[in-house]
């Protein structure tokens, strides 16, 4: 039977391991990551807004950049910004913007190249929340 519990406003399996590390992709207001560090796991977390403010225990976990699949590693994006920041999302340089929206120069990176420059090697839990076209 699978335990499902709500941590940080996302619903995850219950895992009977207590401890590991954690990556909080759009960590926004670091709930999910934050919850996590408080049941012991070490939160890392990936955010592209530089607007964000870092709310982790260890500041150097916070990776400035958009997650992306392997082919657009290291390319560079836009960050397409509007409203309270939660219908943010992601384009390539050429891509069509909202009129009103506040564009970001972001870098790209991929979740292995992520896991390199953190040193992970093994990700316990993932979390995914963000938005784009690559």
């Amino acid at each position: 039977m699978l335990n499902l519990i709500t941590v940080g406003e996302h619903t995850i399996l219950d895992i009977p391991k207590k401890t590991g590390k954690v990556l909080d992709v759009g960590c926004r207001f670091f709930h999910f990551s934050k919850a996590m560090e408080a049941k012991g796991y070490e939160a890392y977390a990936v955010e592209p807004d530089t607007d964000v403010k870092n709310q982790l225990a260890d500041e150097s976990r916070l990776m400035r950049a958009a997650l992306v699949a392997p082919y657009a590693d290291g390319q560079g994006m836009q960050l397409i910004k509007y409203g309270n920041g939660e219908g943010d999302h992601l384009v390539g340089i050429t891509g069509d913007n909202p009129p009103d929206a506040q564009i970001q120069a972001v870098s790209a990176i991929s979740i292995e190249s992520d896991c390199k420059l953190m040193e992970v090697k093994f990700w316990d839990i993932i979390k995914l929340d963000c938005e784009g076209d690559t």
